[in-house]
Formats: structure tokens, sequence, C-alpha cells
């Protein structure tokens, strides 16, 4: 049976791999690599909305207050 990746695993590697950053080929201008901090946190909105409906452990092993604190790690790193 296929086993989905740990959510808190995720987002923590998400962090340290710096995933908030767009491809330097995609970007025209220094100031479009990089999403702003709105529109990061839009994107992590929609992503914690998915993941916690569609992902059948998604408590399973971290609180739901914990989770949540993952998703605005997210967000408090895009806005320092």
């Amino acid at each position: 049976m296929f086993r989905l990746p740990n959510l808190k695993l995720v987002l923590t590697a998400t962090l340290s791999l710096g995933a908030l950053s767009l491809p330097t080929a995609l970007a025209e201008a220094p100031e479009d690599r990089q999403l702003s901090p709105t529109q990061v946190a839009r994107d992590v909105e929609l992503a914690e909305e998915a993941y916690s409906r569609i992902h059948p452990g998604y408590t399973r092993s971290a609180a739901e207050t914990d989770m949540r604190g993952a998703w605005q790690t997210l967000v408090d790193k895009a806005e320092a």
C-alpha cells in the first residue's frame, strides 16, 4: 500500500529547500524570482485547505494546531 509522506516533514523540507522562489529561468527580472508575501499566504491557505480535506492521515501523527503552526511558518518565512 502506498503511504503518503508526513505533511509536517514535507513542510519542513519545503522551507529548508527554499521552495518559495520561482525557477530563475522563468523570471524576467530579479523582483519576479520570488512570490510576494501576499501570494505566499494565498498559496499556503489553498494548500492547507486542500491537504486538510484530502489527506486521510492529516492529523494522524500531529495535532491540528501543530499542523496549523507548520503552515503559518511558511507564511512567516515569506514575510521575514
